[in-house]
């Protein structure tokens, strides 16, 4: 029983650590969805489509993300593969933090798409 009991506890230690593992890979897909995203509307679809290394060198060039907001995606793409192909089972609280917050920050300096006419209007109203 109380075998049972500790197999049980482990068992769901481990899926509240996938869990928490998983919201990074989501996390980290929206990032990199979002920079393949700016890069076709501003680029062109064959550049979006391209590898990784193109993208981030738009988002270097674009001034959208520094050296070091590269380097540190860069280092969460390494996290993400390690998750993925099972060198790295999960993540730490701490881990998931620290890489949720860089994620964040990284997705917030991504321009959306522009809204034609919004600057017109704004014109406009001033007039």
């Amino acid at each position: 029983m109380l075998t049972q009991t500790i197999d049980i506890l482990m068992k769901a230690r481990r899926a509240q650590r996938a869990n928490k593992s998983h919201i990074f890979l989501e996390m980290i897909s929206k990032v990199e969805i979002g920079a393949r995203n700016y890069v076709a509307r501003e680029v062109g679809l064959n550049l979006a489509e391209g590898p990784l290394g193109i993208i981030l060198a738009v988002m270097r060039d674009r001034e959208i993300w520094s050296d070091e907001e590269i380097n540190n995606f860069r280092l969460l793409m390494k996290l993400r593969n390690s998750l993925v192909h099972e060198n790295l089972k999960t993540l730490s609280d701490e881990q998931l933090l620290v890489a949720l917050s860089q994620l964040q920050r990284l997705n917030s300096r991504i321009p959306g798409p522009r809204i034609p006419g919004q600057a017109q209007s704004r014109s406009v109203a001033t007039s």
